[in-house]
């Protein structure tokens, strides 16, 4: 396997600066991966320092080489989805807690041992 060569598009000092001043974490990782990688390191030392996967940090690079810098922003800002379930500000507050179903898969019998909160319920003999 060949190694991955960077293109030019920018030098190392400026692919570090876009680094450091990047705000959204997304573009901000991928400026990393790029400056590493114009620093010199192999794919499996960026792995390292960074966790992303080589096939990321390979089709990072190669979509770099190929668009240029517009390939390190992060798009899904722009997506025009409907908001969120939950996001609307005149949503109503929530109700009372729902409480846990104890009859389990007992088919209708209480469970033995009682799930109340975070905690079992047990007997201690006496």
């Amino acid at each position: 396997m060949r190694p991955a060569s960077l293109f030019p598009h920018q030098t190392s000092d400026e692919l570090e600066l876009a680094y450091r001043q990047s705000e959204r974490a997304v573009e901000r990782s991928r400026w990393q991966i790029l400056w590493l990688k114009s620093k010199g390191l192999s794919i499996p030392e960026i792995k390292a320092v960074t966790s992303f996967s080589r096939s990321t940090i390979s089709t990072l690079i190669r979509a770099y080489n190929k668009d240029g810098p517009a390939v390190v922003v992060d798009r899904r800002r722009w997506n025009k989805s409907t908001p969120a379930l939950g996001t609307s500000s005149t949503q109503d507050p929530p109700g009372p807690r729902a409480v846990p179903n104890l009859a389990g898969p007992s088919h209708g019998r209480p469970h033995p041992r009682p799930f109340i909160g975070s905690f079992w319920v047990f007997s201690l003999p006496t």
